[in-house]
């Protein structure tokens, strides 16, 4: 199971052999010179293109870079608009570049796991199945969805190839797989899951689960991706992840970088940063679960991603405890769950307290049983209270005889 969680930053890679003793998981190291913020398991999400169109994930001689990949994917012209150029006349548009991208991660994963783990295929070749990883609310837009799909399938089928990563190669590939993207992924072992169902997958499969209500805060170095999910054991026992709202926003630690030493536009930050959570979880409590148990036991909630640690982001995420209890007549908050520690995965090149990081991956890279199953938001009815009835209802008024 190789999962690929295709960050806008950066970009993690778990490999996991779930069928085998000890279901052992390998996270995937990226080269020093593509490591985001050092971290030896972060690869920058940043490609370049050269002039005879051939793209790579290092530099090259006369070679155009971008580091928009994926904030390219989620615009409205990432189909015909260019993101890549190289010298006026090559010109690659963000589908182009996100498959040529996710191709070349994995060869590199799987040329990686079959040279320093030789032993564990020597006595058969590995059978590969394929998780990408993105945000609930991005998945929830059906054009979007389209478009990763397009790109996922696209790009396994072009990994598989005896062929360079071209603009021509990439081309054909994605018009191979236009008419019926889910279909090829299907065939090719390839699944797309929301970061969500990925990142609390370890805690949907703990004896620390509790059915009910939950929110999840994911900060990265661009996004920021907000949810509300309901999580409850179906019939067959395996887990459920209803997403009942979600909503992902330029928010990340790069655009606060880019805000934080002008005070005006540090203020909008702050604001727009903090109105995110309280609408998905006030959106949440009036139209999706408004009799959850959790308005009045209190609301847990997953603070994850790359950039929990950023103070601005831990800052506006401590201020919805009290937001929530001066907005509930029961006065219930919010309070912050961890996610249990990786099981069997080996990271020797990064401490244990760095590994939270790869939370997405670790869980990308389980079989599609282990992940917890969702629907989306555009997929569940707003609940409809009935009103009690008055006491004009009970009594016939002068006026009515």
């Amino acid at each position: 199971m190789l999962g690929i969680d295709f960050g806008t930053t950066s970009t993690k890679i778990v490999i996991r052999q779930p069928f085998e003793t000890g279901a052992r998981a390998f996270a995937v190291p990226a080269l020093p010179f593509a490591r985001a913020e050092g971290h030896p398991y972060l690869w920058v999400s940043r490609l370049w293109l050269t002039p005879n169109g051939a793209f790579a994930l290092q530099p090259m001689p006369q070679a155009t870079v971008t580091c928009a990949i994926k904030a390219s994917l989620m615009a409205c012209d990432a189909e015909n608009g260019p993101v890549l150029n190289a010298e006026g006349v090559i010109r690659a548009t963000a589908e182009e570049a996100a498959t040529a991208f996710l191709a070349l991660q994995i060869r590199q994963a799987k040329g990686w796991f079959v040279t320093e783990k030789a032993t564990l295929v020597q006595a058969k070749p590995p059978r590969w199945e394929y998780n990408f990883g993105f945000p609930a609310a991005s998945l929830n837009d059906a054009v979007m969805r389209a478009r990763y799909q397009r790109c996922a399938a696209a790009a396994v089928a072009l990994a598989a190839k005896p062929l360079d990563v071209t603009l021509p190669a990439v081309k054909a590939a994605l018009a191979d797989v236009a008419a019926d993207a889910p279909h090829w992924l299907q065939r090719q072992r390839a699944a797309l899951h929301p970061e969500i169902a990925a990142a609390i997958a370890g805690f949907a499969n703990s004896i620390r689960r509790e059915d009910g209500l939950y929110a999840i805060i994911d900060v990265g170095g661009s996004t920021v991706d907000c949810c509300t999910f309901n999580l409850f054991t179906a019939r067959d026992g395996g887990a459920r992840c209803p997403v009942l709202w979600a909503q992902v926003e330029l928010l990340g630690v790069e655009p606060w970088r880019l805000c934080e030493g002008d005070d005006r536009a540090a203020d909008d930050f702050r604001y727009l940063l903090d109105t995110l959570p309280t609408t998905v979880i006030w959106r949440t409590r009036f139209k999706r679960a408004p009799l959850s148990e959790r308005w009045r036991a209190g609301l847990p909630l997953f603070f994850v991603g790359g950039g929990a640690s950023s103070q601005v982001h831990k800052e506006s995420t401590g201020q919805l405890d009290a937001w929530l209890r001066e907005n509930t007549r029961e006065n219930a908050g919010v309070w912050i769950e961890s996610l249990p520690a990786p099981e069997n995965l080996e990271h020797p090149e990064c401490p244990g307290d760095q590994v939270h990081r790869l939370a997405v991956a670790i869980g990308l890279s389980l079989p599609e049983g282990d992940i917890p199953e969702v629907n989306l938001p555009d997929d569940i009815e707003d609940v409809e209270l009935v009103r009690r009835p008055g006491m004009d209802d009970k009594y016939i008024g002068k006026d009515q005889v």
